[in-house]
């Protein structure tokens, strides 16, 4: 997650704003000079189907109603850079055992002394948060009839 300056963000935003007035203009006058064309799609009495223009520019972009009016859907994309001022990071500490019980036991022990170094290196704990947790069953099917668990894997995620 990035903060954007505010000039940044309010330049991208007009050069979104300026790029749909364009289209907007384009493509209505390319498309009003398509429809005085006469073609055989534009002469059909079928009211179920919109009416498009058919050129490669404008595609989709230009409609006609049934009443005649034109019709533009514009969309854009803008985008804005700036200096990264934080970094997200996940760690996980995964940890496997013939119990279940074990298993998280040793993903607890190993997972606060991550969280302990991560401390040490002046990360505030409210900056640490538990992302992903999970305790899964490890399956043996070496005998097709009858499937055994042999162990656990616990899996502990914390994004910083």
């Amino acid at each position: 997650m990035e903060t954007l300056n505010k000039p940044v963000l309010i330049l991208g935003i007009i050069a979104v704003m300026i790029i749909g007035v364009n289209l907007t203009i384009f493509i209505g006058f390319f498309s009003t000079s398509m429809l005085s064309r006469s073609t055989p799609y534009y002469k059909s009495e079928d009211t179920s189907m919109p009416k498009f223009t058919i050129s490669p520019y404008a595609g989709e972009l230009a409609t006609i109603d049934d009443q005649g009016k034109q019709t533009i859907s514009v969309s854009g994309i803008g985008m804005a850079k700036a200096k990264p001022d934080r970094a997200l990071v996940s760690l996980s500490v995964i940890t496997r055992a013939d119990n279940a019980k074990n298993a998280v036991y040793e993903n607890a022990e190993k997972m606060s002394i991550v969280i302990g170094a991560l401390k040490a290196m002046g990360i505030a704990e409210k900056q640490i948060e538990t992302s992903a947790y999970s305790l899964t069953p490890i399956w043996d099917y070496s005998d097709r009839n009858t499937p055994r668990i042999t162990g656990y894997t616990c899996q502990n995620t914390i994004t910083v």
